[in-house]
């Protein structure tokens, strides 16, 4: 049975034998800490390299678009983007041939499918690269070599999509811009 003339020195009891089951320091006497060995086999960090520039410092990270995406585009012709290193399509566009009406287009950031506009008016200003503006980003496709396409109608361009983000933060993807019936 402890008497009350112990319990003020529990507490300090306690911290003693917490100190005495903690692992020693790995600080010699000189001061510096001494490095953890290194494990045999485990490869340095590496950083990895980010294809967006400025900005916040957030990854622009756009995602393939799936046929349902599209719905509700309204056109009778249509270009879309896809993406080089993926082959994701991950622009449509659409117009109509014979009319001044803006264009207009969707593009998935994340898991959010967003409506664009472009900043020419008819479906042959997108021919040959165009812009669109929208929620938080701007669009330019950047025309680059034309490519043998497969039927006459349809024409097919090395592009790239050079997207910038409201807070100046861009990405380039690269790809190839088609447009046809």
């Amino acid at each position: 049975m402890m008497t009350k003339q112990f319990l003020p020195l529990l507490p300090l009891a306690a911290l003693a034998v917490f100190a005495a089951c903690s692992p020693s320091s790995d600080v010699p006497e000189d001061g510096e800490p001494t490095p953890p060995p290194a494990l045999e086999g485990t490869p340095e960090p590496v950083a990895t390299p980010t294809a967006t520039s400025g900005g916040d410092g957030s990854e622009i990270q756009l995602q393939g678009l799936q046929p349902e995406d599209s719905a509700g585009l309204t056109g009778d012709e249509f270009c879309t983007f896809v993406e080089e290193e993926t082959g994701d399509f991950i622009l449509v566009a659409s117009g109509v041939r014979t009319s001044d009406d803006p264009n207009d287009a969707r593009l998935k950031v994340g898991e959010y499918v967003e409506n664009y506009v472009s900043t020419e008016r008819g479906f042959g200003s997108m021919l040959d690269g165009t812009s669109f503006s929208g929620r938080g980003f701007a669009l330019t496709i950047v025309p680059g070599e034309p490519v043998d396409s497969p039927e006459e109608s349809y024409q097919q361009i090395d592009a790239q999509l050079l997207v910038q983000r409201a807070d100046g933060g861009e990405r380039t993807y690269e790809g190839m811009w088609s447009c046809g019936p």
